[in-house]
Parts: structure tokens; sequence; C-alpha cells
């Protein structure tokens, strides 16, 4: 497949059609496994909230807040993806 890369559509498409390698499924599995491991320890931490009963938004802040915590998961496993911490996963 030819890549341009001055076209977003061409990127897309070669994005949606690459196969995996070996070497690639190990890394996506650690990082899931990391992304895990953050998601048991923000669940079990009491009030990560973003918006209490008694804030002025009263709509939906069960959804609000449960966005928040996957947008801090998310964080927490971009920020600790390092070669060190992809080597320590893959040993483990």
């Amino acid at each position: 497949m030819c890549l341009n890369l001055d076209r977003e559509e061409s990127i897309f498409n070669f994005l949606l059609s690459r196969e995996i390698n070996e070497i690639e499924k190990k890394y996506i599995e650690n990082i899931s496994k990391l992304e895990d491991t953050i998601s048991k320890k923000i669940y079990n931490t009491k009030n990560i909230c973003l918006l209490s009963d008694t804030s002025i938004f009263h709509n939906n802040n069960k959804w609000i807040n449960d966005k928040y915590i996957e947008l801090i998961i998310l964080q927490i496993t971009l920020d600790l993806i390092t070669d060190n911490i992809i080597n320590f996963m893959e040993n483990k």
C-alpha cells in the first residue's frame, strides 16, 4: 500500500489496513496490562470526582465523573509509558 503523508485519508487507510507484527502484539498487550493495573488502582480510590452532587451542574454528574476517571487513567498510562516501564512489563 502506498502511503501519502500529505493526505489524511491515505494515512487513515494505511493505519486501518496495516497488520500487527508479533513484536507489536507484545507491546500492545503490555500497554493493556498497564492500563488495567492503573484502572484497578483508580477505581479502588475513593472520592475521585470532578463534580459533586452539590454543584450547579445537576444534569448528569455520574457521566461527567466517569469520563473524568477515564481521562485520568489514560493520562497516567501515557505518562508511564517509557522504555524502562515497557521493558519491566515485558519481563513480568
